[in-house]
């Protein structure tokens, strides 16, 4: 059995159970060892020092699993990508989400966050830093995790029937609280694309290795 930490957000409602879902669907032999990030500032009032909070307490969850003999460490919030500065070999779901693209051979896809425009931008520019380049780049700027959840529920896919193109070549929904495993055969039945999510992204990043 293989134990991985899995560093997650105080406010994720989601992540939690679309990886277990994963896990026993797949019937991975895989320990999940959870540590909370917790923060001060409310998403919806400053999403960027919300983030920059979960990214500083990063030490402290760690010291919660510190008598776990992980093998890897998964931070389940794709935001906090943008200001991690340390040497640390974590799995970041953006960075999941770019080396899938890029073995899938998918170069313009739809992209859908619920970030405000700046945090939104700067995960774009992760993407297009391995050559991904959006047919288009949505940012819905949602405030909080029950507006999020009922999103994905009425209007996700109806969104992305909506603004996909001729040249789109997958879907991708950034966030680990953006609720998609429930849709995500259902999109790629009716449009023939590929769908790719943070906590999808992960999952199968996760999987790959177990079968190493």
């Amino acid at each position: 059995m293989k134990h991985i930490n899995v560093l997650i957000p105080a406010s994720n409602i989601v992540a939690e159970h679309e990886l277990y879902q994963f896990v026993f669907k797949n019937n991975l032999d895989i320990a999940l060892h959870f540590a909370r990030l917790s923060f001060d500032t409310l998403y919806g009032d400053n999403q960027e020092q919300y983030t920059r909070e979960l990214v500083e307490n990063i030490p402290n969850a760690l010291r919660q699993l510190s008598r776990i003999k992980a093998e890897k460490t998964v931070v389940l919030c794709s935001s906090a990508q943008l200001f991690y500065t340390g040497s640390e070999d974590f799995l970041f779901p953006l960075n999941c989400m770019a080396d899938l693209l890029k073995e899938s051979n998918v170069k313009y896809p739809l992209i859908i966050t619920p970030y405000n425009q700046e945090i939104g931008d700067r995960s774009i520019s992760e993407l297009v830093g391995h050559n991904i380049i959006p047919s288009k780049a949505i940012h819905l700027n949602i405030k909080n995790k029950d507006d999020l959840l009922n999103y994905s529920k009425e209007n996700l896919v109806d969104t992305i029937k909506q603004e996909i193109s001729n040249t789109t070549d997958a879907i991708c929904v950034c966030c680990t609280n953006f609720a998609t495993a429930h849709l995500i055969e259902q999109v790629e039945s009716e449009l023939g694309l590929p769908f790719f999510s943070s906590n999808s992204s992960i999952m199968k990043t996760l999987l790959s290795w177990v079968e190493k």
